[in-house]
């Protein structure tokens, strides 16, 4: 999960895959809004505060 404050303008935690993915290796990355995300971004969207999961894929 990747926090951000102002609606996504300024990531709160890590937000790199770099640690993720190895040289050469092909990815798929993907982004979504989990139900957990929507929650924890109603929650804390009266503050600007919102997140999404991230998933790393190794392909090859």
């Amino acid at each position: 999960m990747v926090f951000y404050i102002l609606e996504g303008l300024v990531p709160l935690t890590d937000n790199s895959t770099g640690d993720l993915i190895k040289p050469k290796e092909i990815v798929r990355v993907k982004t979504y809004m989990s139900f957990l995300d929507y929650v924890i971004s109603g929650v804390l969207g009266i503050i600007t505060v919102t997140c999404q999961t991230v998933d790393v894929e190794v392909i090859r």
